[in-house]
């Protein structure tokens, strides 16, 4: 999604310049001189941070292992399954049952720091249901590569996906103008 908004803003901005970096660091942006940081953080008050967008987490799986294993009807079921979700998630708190994400199952299954390769192991048949951001679910649901497990839930994650800037100032026009499309495209 990412590549396609910034190919269309150099399209219609040709005049301004992009320069991307990317990585799991949190880079400081005054340091580093970076104009804009977009980062999945926990939204801080005040006029260094907009949400750009909400990080609501559904509980996806392959549809060859719901169809091995059946599909649970309730979340304390997934006692019964491996569950798999990157560390910053454990602490998530699920309603209804006040459990963690980290309480559901003792069987973590396969670990990692990468909500893409969880997201791609899991859509490749790998056993288990896997939490993770609806919106990088999203295509492999559209695809059927994942199945939602609970249609109805969705767990609040606390954090959203920000533009964060280096200071309190009024940013340069160039970077508001980015900002700005960048929100008119992932709403």
């Amino acid at each position: 999604m990412f590549p396609s908004i910034a190919a269309e803003f150099r399209i219609r901005h040709p005049e301004i310049q992009l320069e991307i970096v990317f990585g799991n660091e949190k880079f400081n942006l005054i340091e580093n001189k970076f104009d804009l940081g977009i980062r999945i953080m926990k939204p801080i008050r005040g006029q260094r941070c907009e949400v750009l967008l909400p990080n609501p987490i559904v509980a996806v799986a392959s549809p060859s292992y719901l169809e091995k294993v059946g599909t649970p009807a309730h979340i304390s079921e997934l006692r019964n399954h491996p569950v798999l979700f990157v560390d910053e998630q454990a602490n998530v708190r699920v309603p209804g049952i006040k459990k963690k994400l980290a309480e559901l199952s003792a069987d973590r299954a396969v670990r990692s720091n990468d909500g893409s390769f969880l997201c791609e192991t899991i859509a490749q048949g790998s056993p288990g249901i896997l939490f993770r951001s609806v919106w990088d679910v999203e295509k492999l649901l559209e695809s059927g590569k994942l199945k939602r497990v609970f249609p109805d839930l969705s767990l609040n994650s606390e954090t959203a996906i920000c533009a964060l800037f280096p200071s309190r100032e009024n940013p340069p026009r160039r970077v508001v103008r980015f900002v700005e499309f960048l929100k008119s495209r992932i709403l």
